[in-house]
This record gives structure tokens, sequence and C-alpha cells, in this order.
């Protein structure tokens, strides 16, 4: 270690020790000790949140079922008990959601946007039939 390394570490040493004032070193240590570990376990809560993974096929079956049946797949089937999971699936098919939202309302969500667009390839299926017929 270089002297001017061995500065810096004596200087935010320095610093921790003047914000916790007229404490025992030993009683800061395990002060700072408790909130770097509540520190790490916060970002293992945070990736937890992240880490769902749906199936890959999942939109490809949801294209297949109509809206009743993805309402109940989405409220009975087991790898959907979380909202996290909901969430996931949302981004999946391509809904941006807010965090806020409940679970049910990001069903209802899905559902309104498989309606959609059912709607959409139905309303242009039906024009191009219109243009080929003369």
């Amino acid at each position: 270690m270089k002297s001017h390394e061995l500065a810096n570490i004596l200087e935010l040493t320095s610093k921790l020790l003047r914000s916790l004032p007229n404490n025992d070193i030993t009683h800061n240590i395990n002060h700072i000790q408790k909130l770097v570990n509540n520190s790490a376990k916060q970002e293992i809560q945070k990736n937890r949140q992240y880490s769902i993974n749906l199936p890959d096929d999942i939109s490809d079956k949801l294209r297949t079922m109509s809206t009743q049946e993805i309402e109940t797949y989405l409220n009975d089937d087991a790898l959907f008990v979380s909202t996290a999971s909901i969430q996931k699936l949302a981004e999946v098919v391509g809904i941006q959601t807010s965090k806020r939202q409940s679970r049910s309302a990001l069903i209802n969500l899905i559902v309104r946007h498989h309606e959609a667009t059912q709607m959409d390839s139905i309303i242009r299926s039906g024009s191009k039939s219109e243009k080929e017929t003369p």
C-alpha cells in the first residue's frame, strides 16, 4: 500500500469516528458493521425481485387463449401468484406498468391489451379482404 492510499483510508476513518462521537470504538465498528449488513440484505432482496423466470413460449400461449381463459389462467396458475410475476409478464408482452398497480389491475391490463390486439387483427384482416374483392 502506498502512503497516499493509507492517508485516504485514515481520512475516511477520521470522518467516520467524528460522525459517531463519544462512543466506544468497538461500539462504532459494530454499528458500521450493522449498516453494511443491512445494506447487503437490501441488495439481496432487490436481486430476488428480478429473478422471476417465465417460460419462453408464454406470449405464444397467451395469443392462443381467449380473454376469459387468460384471466382465469393468470388468476389460478401457480406461476402468477405474486404481483411481481404478473408485472414481469406485462413487461414481456410489451405493456408499461407501475409498481403501485395492484395484481388485479395488472391482470385486467393484460387482458385488455390482448382484447385490443385481437380487435386490431380483426380490423386489419377485414380491411384486407375488402381491398381484395372488386
